[in-house]
């Protein structure tokens, strides 16, 4: 797996290249690229930038970029969003951080806001992940589950060729690359985005069969899939929001007869190797084969099972969007409409809503 890292500070530079040492990444610096060299006044700085950067996947077989957010000791004059640019009309996945740590509410909020408006073009790096050592904050295992998820999209995209000439959109594209054609009406309810996703396209136009096309096509995707559907639990479930889904605490779920009984749930598609994530229809499924209760299930009699919300067993929970964490029912808010309509597992806290007020507005 081969990185550009575009970051203008060497010491960054030098522990991210340590980190990745001998764990299957190769750091590719702007030195190394020749990305910090000046542009010259024959051509457009954008057009000279797309240039470079197609020249430097070419020869260092790029997989994904590493984008710092503050760029502007490079000494050529580019900045973040030009990079995004460049990177989005080569179909080139950019992963995107700053080094100004903040791990509050507040700004996870201001993350969660910035994917409706910086989220078609770059995927965030968790803030902790970019804290020395950078080798123990887990940015190893995720960088390479990213690159996984856009891999596997473009892969499903280089073979089913077909699947681009019969008008689907993206909704109906994503669900057969997931393996759920059923998946397209799920989906709808994450298409207030598509115009910002995948201009100047709709939900019904036919999408480019050019091999270039199903590189930019295949990031768009994945930028859609791990940014939306993702981010904001509907069909797909993280762990925290399965166990709300379930009525049951993050701890019940944790424990091996849980797990072992939620395995045949469990998402196996682009970006599962970030982290956990379960099928809601499947859970629900589970649910309905136990009389309405997981906690029915004889596979997990001898577990300990903690509710959500104890005064109403056999009802779901929601998962809060700020908290990061499973609430009870009677505790969710109205949504914010940044949150998309087919996020029927996510919520705000009513609480958390009332104290930041007009921050939840874009």
């Amino acid at each position: 797996m081969n990185i550009l890292l575009i970051e203008d500070e060497n010491g960054f530079i030098d522990r991210l290249t340590a980190a990745c040492k001998d764990q299957g990444i190769t750091i590719v610096s702007p030195e190394a690229a020749g990305l910090d060299k000046k542009f010259t006044s024959e051509a457009a700085i954008e057009q000279q930038l797309v240039d470079q950067l197609r020249a430097i996947r070419e020869k260092h077989a790029i997989d994904l970029v590493l984008l710092d957010t503050d760029i502007s000791k490079l000494g050529n004059g580019i900045s973040q969003a030009a990079c995004r640019t460049a990177c989005q009309d080569l179909g080139l996945p950019v992963t995107r951080y700053t080094k100004k740590h903040s791990e509050t509410q507040i700004s996870h909020l201001k993350y969660l806001q910035r994917l409706a408006v910086e989220g078609a073009s770059a995927i965030w790096v968790p803030n902790s992940m970019t804290k020395d050592p950078l080798g123990q904050s887990g940015i190893i295992p995720w960088l390479k589950g990213i690159e996984d998820g856009f891999r596997a999209l473009k892969s499903y995209l280089d073979q089913h060729t077909d699947v681009l000439g019969q008008s689907l959109g993206p909704t109906g594209i994503l669900a057969h690359a997931l393996d759920r054609p059923s998946l397209r009406a799920d989906l709808l309810g994450y298409t207030a985005q598509n115009f910002f996703f995948f201009a100047p396209s709709n939900d019904n136009d036919e999408m480019p069969r050019a091999a270039q096309d199903i590189g930019q096509l295949a990031t768009r995707l994945g930028y859609w899939l791990y940014n939306y559907v993702l981010a904001f639990p509907g069909p797909i479930l993280n762990a925290k929001a399965t166990a709300a889904f379930l009525n049951i605490t993050p701890e019940s779920v944790t424990q091996p007869s849980v797990q072992a009984m939620l395995a045949p749930a469990r998402y196996t598609g682009p970006f599962s190797k970030v982290e956990d994530y379960f099928w809601a229809e499947d859970l629900l499924e589970l649910i309905e084969k136990n009389g309405g209760d997981i906690a029915n299930a004889p596979e997990i009699k001898d577990a300990v099972i903690t509710r959500v919300d104890p005064d109403h067993p056999e009802s779901t929970a929601y998962y809060c969007m700020l908290s990061r964490e499973p609430i009870k029912r009677s505790e969710a808010s109205s949504n914010p409409d940044w949150i998309p309509s087919g996020a029927q597992v996510a919520r705000i806290k009513q609480d958390l809503y009332d104290e930041l007020g007009p921050l939840l507005s874009i």
